[in-house]
């Protein structure tokens, strides 16, 4: 089964009009782009647009992505975290990425424009500690009030996180809902996760998959008991859900969309469900639902409240079947319901991915709501009452909510959410007239990056709904309030920098919209005047959202940008503005993908929407010959790269989550086949090291991946960005090799990389009970090796640095397991690790055995099991409680070797070693034991 993915995904086609205007409320940076009118067509289309983008990039050629598609890539991602790459080889080739989270370094430090949070969670008790709800970065935690944050777990199957919800009296219980409406990443959840540890460890609920059950696709809200944390609502894209026992099962109460979902504080059998018809569905008895019309609608994203000190007052957000917002309060329970006048020029009509309500726990008429800002009344009992707008945020607003100790008097702390990030108020009265201290400074990382650009200096970073930003990497200010500045607004999109020259800086906005800086972002202009598809500074046009443009790795003057045709300038770095030629038109689609070959910049390839690809040989002439390329396989290409040192050798990257999304051909063309290795999900990036031509690297819906055989094999490391959407890759420097990792949902990462290959078949071997014999292959250009030891199969300490292989490690203790790495050093380096192999300080008797003429003993027996727990010890498993613990005088069973192998094979695995294989098959009473049998179980632990 596939589902059809939207940037607002489930959204009727209808409610797409609504405005959503990427922009700063005051304070902004210098030269953000304030409020206007609604433009109610221009905005519309510009929300199309980014649907038919997200489709494109995630789905089929349909748009259509497998409900289990991203659960499945994961899944595979996460084998190749375990095993390396290659089947049986552990050694991760992580072709120059750092080994460790020390070498990754996230850009990061700013105040605010963050990216989108979706919902706050506040301890009931210890209100300093907070969990944060994001877009496409996972849940983040706090203890100290906002003032840092750390990411809850990296590697939940869904870092889109919709809603959270704790009871109070149980603060260790946490459900996580995934799939928010409206998700930035343009992917479907994957259920609800649940926590009883604080929200350090997740699980999901099984019940919840959509592989299970389909509605769990989305989920927009949970709702959850005041006294019984095993009772939970969750409003879904298929309709309203009750739990009560924790999760196991759920059972449907609503057969249609349920967008909202509330309980009563004070009386858990008052409960709520908005509906997406506009409708309100309310129980007074816990489980009799009835049915009460607020504003008759077909695309009504229903936002609803109870009155925490009266169980009359509802209220509700709605949107219309003409796409107008209405507020609206019921004094009956939910029975009638009158509307209240909003402040004027409030709503936009944006209700379908924005909104929220927060009633104040004391007075029932001291209401906020937001939608695309944010305002609050008094006197919320009167149909036209006093609003205060609030003149901060960003545009689009997801909810308020109060401090759990929030009285009105000594505690009025407020908090606010929007695209922008995370802000708090010590009055929430004051949230519309004063400044907040914006909560998203330090550590939590949740930016949605389209690509990010820099050579050297600053770096540019095309940020979803934060606009193009400029990351400065000194600051006078103390404060770091500015370092991600920004000179412009709506969505940031492709970015480039000028390697010979790192003041001069390119952005843009959706549409092709190509700005430039020529000071390192302290100022910009458009430059995209006589590209006459698009509306240049106007977000509109003939591309596609995010479109592409490159510099010619040859000459740095020179620009290619793709619209309805390709473009070129030759003048791009001075001109005022620069010259525009079409170079390849009359296709009938968009450019989706462009290369240009750092060999020879007459070799151009340019790829579409509707699947076509075409090169020239001759690009750099007034009217290039393009000839269509052949046999290129279906899909919608989203990368073209041209190998650095053969222009022949070409790789497109392809949408998806399906397999082989990452296909090459060695004859320009004349043939293909598919990359093999990598997850089943769409790829992104794909890059190559500047000076190790067999290194590549791609980014991808599910991380970033590295290969050191030219895409042979590949593998993964849970180091810096994770398992986050990787959307592009570019060098900061060549010299050394700076790579900037652009993620959708976790910033940007930049890393240092080794020039140096990891060591190859390392392995270990005990050479008496005292010492170990470590070798390897050698590596082209390392002058020494580090060899690593660990004695508890974690941390590792340093047990030589020899010149050369191979190391005799001495001073060990008898019958005991190790684990060893190694690395090289030397220019470039160091190198990613080698593989892991373990060796264990037991000396055995008879060995080997003699086929035929040994005789297997008790002390055979006794030995092998003492090495076997030595291995289980140094991997924190435990020992082994073997049959016939005292085996003199007892024959040599068969029982004995699958015992053996079960707890060897345990230990290695827990010890990330490939796991043994026997040679014979072994059946009590039926199969007699072998010297070999023994012989494979002492080779599986020396």
């Amino acid at each position: 089964m596939v589902l059809l993915v939207m940037c607002a995904v489930g959204m009727p086609a209808e409610a797409k009009h609504g405005r959503k205007p990427k922009r700063m409320k005051q304070p902004a940076p210098p030269g953000s782009r304030r409020a206007k009118g609604d433009e109610a067509v221009q905005e519309r289309r510009e929300r199309e647009h980014r649907e038919e983008w997200i489709r494109f990039m995630l789905g089929d050629e349909q748009g259509r992505i497998p409900p289990d598609g991203l659960a499945r890539a994961l899944e595979q991602r996460n084998a190749l975290v375990r095993g390396g790459g290659r089947p049986g080889q552990l050694a991760p080739q992580r072709a120059g990425t750092p080994a460790s989270p020390a070498g990754w370094t996230s850009l990061n430090g700013y105040e605010h424009s963050v990216g989108r949070v979706n919902d706050l969670l506040i301890h009931p008790t210890s209100t300093n500690t907070m969990w944060a709800a994001t877009d496409g970065g996972g849940i983040w935690k706090t203890t100290d009030s906002g003032t840092t944050w750390q990411a809850s777990n990296d590697f939940l199957s869904s870092l889109s996180i919709s809603s959270l919800a704790m009871r109070p009296g149980d603060p260790s219980t946490i459900y996580a809902a995934t799939g928010p409406q409206g998700s930035h990443t343009g992917l479907p959840g994957v259920g609800i996760y649940k926590s009883i540890d604080g929200g350090t460890n997740w699980s999901l609920l099984a019940a919840t998959s959509p592989a299970t059950n389909v509605d769990f696709t989305l989920v927009f809200q949970l709702a959850i008991h005041p006294t019984d944390s095993n009772t939970v609502l969750a409003a879904t894209l298929g309709g309203a859900y009750i739990t009560v026992n924790g999760g196991g099962i759920w059972t449907k109460i609503t057969t249609t969309r349920a967008n909202s979902v509330a309980i009563h504080p004070a009386n858990a059998n008052l409960r709520a469900i908005g509906m997406h018809d506009g409708t309100v569905k309310v129980a007074t008895d816990g489980s009799t639902y009835n049915t009460y019309t607020i504003a008759a609608s077909t695309a009504s994203y229903t936002r609803i409240a109870f009155a925490p000190s009266n169980q009359s007052i509802l209220y509700a957000l709605s949107l219309d079947n003409s796409f107008n917002t209405t507020l609206q309060r019921s004094a009956t329970g939910g029975t009638s319901w009158s509307p209240i006048t909003p402040p004027s020029n409030f709503f936009a009509g944006t209700l379908f991915y924005t909104g929220g309500l927060w009633v104040d726990p004391a007075n029932a008429n001291h209401l906020a709501v937001s939608e695309l800002a944010l305002a609050i009344t008094n006197d919320a009992s009167v149909p036209s009452p006093t609003w205060t707008k609030s003149n901060f945020g960003w545009a689009d607003s997801h909810g308020i909510v109060g401090d759990p100790g929030y009285n009105g008097t000594s505690n009025k702390k407020g908090y606010f959410f929007d695209d922008g990030g995370l802000y708090r108020w010590t009055d929430i009265d004051t949230m519309f007239t004063t400044p907040p201290a914006y909560l998203s400074v330090n550590g939590i990382v949740v930016t949605e990056v389209n690509t990010a650009a820099g050579r050297g200096g600053n770096v540019i970073f095309g940020a979803q709904d934060v606009a193009s930003r400029y990351y400065r990497t000194t600051m006078s200010d103390p404060t770091q309030r500015w370092r991600f500045a920004t000179l412009g607004g709506h969505d940031g999109s492709t970015t480039a920098a000028d390697s010979t020259n790192p003041l001069i800086l390119y952005g843009s906005t959706q549409a092709l919209g190509i700005h430039r800086s020529t000071d390192g972002g302290v100022t910009n202009g458009f430059i995209c005047q006589g590209i006459t598809d698009i509306s240049c500074g106007g977000y509109t046009g003939n591309s596609m959202f995010v479109a592409p443009f490159v510099l010619d790795p040859n000459n740095q003057s020179r620009m290619l940008a793709g619209a309805a045709s390709l473009w070129r300038s030759n003048n791009v770095a001075a001109g005022s503005p620069p010259t525009w030629t079409a170079i390849h038109s009359g296709v009938g689609s968009v450019v989706t993908a462009i290369a240009v070959a750092p060999t020879d910049s007459n070799v151009i390839w340019v790829a579409y929407n509707n699947g076509n690809v075409y090169k020239t040989a001759n690009g750099t002439d007034a009217t290039p010959t393009w000839t269509p390329v052949a046999n290129v396989p279906v899909g919608n290409k989203l990368r073209i790269f041209i190998d650095r040192t053969n222009a022949q050798r070409v790789y497109i990257g392809m949408a998806g989550f399906f397999a082989n999304r990452l296909v090459t051909t060695p004859d320009g063309g004349g043939s293909w086949a598919n990359v093999s290795g990598l997850p089943s999900a769409s790829v992104f990036a794909i890059q190559q090291h500047p000076t190790v031509a067999s290194w590549l690297y791609v980014g991808t819906a599910v991380g970033l991946f590295a290969s050191e055989d030219s895409g042979a094999t590949w593998s993964a490391t849970n180091e810096g960005p994770a398992s986050v959407q990787v959307r592009d890759l570019n060098w900061y420097s060549d010299s050394p090799a700076v790579l900037l990792v652009s993620t959708y949902g976790r910033g940007v990462w930049k890393a240092t990389l080794s020039a140096l290959a990891a060591p190859a078949s390392l392995l270990a071997t005990a050479t008496s009970t005292t010492s170990v014999n470590v070798n390897w292959n050698t590596v082209v250009g390392a002058t020494g090796y580090e060899v690593l030891r660990s004695t508890d199969g974690t941390s590792f300490t340093t047990a030589g640095t020899p010149a050369a292989p191979p190391f005799p490690d001495s001073g060990r203790t008898a019958n005991t397991s190790y684990l060893y790495k190694v690395r090289a050093t030397g220019t470039g380096g160091p190198s990613p690790d080698s593989n892991l192999d373990a060796a264990t300080t037991t000396i055995f008797t008879d060995d080997p055995f003699t086929t035929g003429s040994t005789v297997i003993k008790a002390a055979h027996l006794t030995e092998i099991r003492t090495a076997v727990n030595a291995m289980r010890t140094l991997a924190g498993i435990g020992t082994f409680s073997f049959a016939d613990p005292s085996p003199s005088g007892v024959g040599v069973k068969v029982v004995h070797i699958t015992e053996l192998r079960t707890a060897l094979n345990d230990a290695r695995a827990a010890l990330l070693l490939s796991s043994l294989s026997f040679t014979n098959a072994l059946t009590s009473g039926v199969t007699p034991v072998r010297a070999v049998d023994f012989t494979e179980v002492r080779n599986g632990v020396k």
